[in-house]
């Protein structure tokens, strides 16, 4: 069974401000690696060039298609040693495939459907939608089958 994880607390400060929404999470990468500061930069600079190339693909399909694949893999990178959603969300690469809309969703879908992993944030955020069942809150494989029968239903995947 995949890791299990609570999605309806992602965001949220648990405690006292119950209610109130957290603030971004920090990159990773910061504090937490022996990685120089030009390291860090590079990574930066490939996060904007990211950013911006988000903004023109939405125009093309199979810009947001070569996009999307650079993105994912590029969070699939960066979240492979991470256990926290809320972290994994918070990662720029996830960021940018939330910024590119719907036209990302046919392609989460069909990253899910390949690998069932984290995307379910990024979905609900993009979709405004969550076919997930409460009981099924933490466990990506149902999740993802949810979400994937969601897409069928709604004719963005076959």
């Amino acid at each position: 069974m995949g890791r299990v994880v609570d999605y309806r607390t992602l965001g949220t400060v648990s405690g006292a401000s119950q209610d109130r929404q957290c603030r971004p999470l920090a990159p990773a990468y910061f504090g937490t690696s022996a990685e120089s500061m030009e390291d860090v930069e590079e990574r930066d600079n490939l996060d904007m060039r990211l950013y911006r190339e988000a903004d023109d693909s939405t125009q093309h399909p199979h810009d947001t298609e070569s996009l999307f694949a650079k993105l994912a893999a590029n969070w699939k990178e960066q979240s492979r040693f991470m256990s926290s959603p809320a972290e994994m969300a918070n990662l720029a690469s996830y960021r940018q495939i939330i910024a590119i809309g719907q036209p990302a969703v046919p392609l989460l879908l069909e990253e899910l459907k390949k690998d069932p992993d984290h995307w379910f944030w990024a979905l609900w955020l993009i979709t405004g939608e969550n076919p997930v069942r409460e009981e099924w809150a933490g466990d990506v494989e149902m999740m993802a089958s949810a979400w994937l029968a969601w897409g069928k239903q709604q004719g963005y995947i076959s």
